[in-house]
């Protein structure tokens, strides 16, 4: 099964470690799933996550948009370094080669003329998304870094 949150779940899912090319490919696969998860209510309350009503595809694609600039920002404040990522992630048709891809085809669904407001207001919800996660989820350590805490 590949990466999921439900729309009323505040957990997600994300295959083993082991099936990702590396450590860092996993981290931000998982670290996304987890800023979906942050859009539940009594969390942020984002439309996309935890309407009961049928949802947009414009509300999907700022779901989408809002979950992958939260993985990157949260993996930047884990000191998740991507000058690691190993070739695999780097080739053609890899994880890292189809991340602004993936920006890109999301920003598709709106409008030419509203793409720049959608994306800036997907940067403020993931920023959100991301101190969410390290406010509920990570405890700073003694090195600047950030270890696991209860969530």
């Amino acid at each position: 099964m590949g990466p999921s949150t439900s729309r009323a779940a505040t957990a997600s899912r994300c295959p083993p470690a082991a099936t990702f090319s590396s450590e860092g490919a996993f981290f931000r696969t998982l670290l996304h799933e987890e800023c979906h998860a942050t859009g539940a209510e009594g969390r942020l309350g984002r439309p996309a996550v935890c309407e009961r009503v049928k949802v947009t595809y414009e509300d999907i694609a700022r779901e989408e948009l809002v979950a992958e600039l939260g993985s990157v920002f949260a993996a930047s404040r884990l000191s998740i370094d991507l000058s690691e990522l190993t070739a695999a992630d780097l080739a053609e048709g890899g994880r890292w080669a189809e991340h602004g891809a993936y920006l890109k085809g999301w920003l598709a669904a709106f409008d030419e003329g509203d793409r720049a407001d959608a994306l800036m207001t997907a940067a403020t919800a993931a920023g959100r998304a991301s101190d969410w996660l390290f406010d509920h989820c990570f405890s700073e350590a003694g090195n600047g870094g950030a270890e696991a805490g209860a969530a």
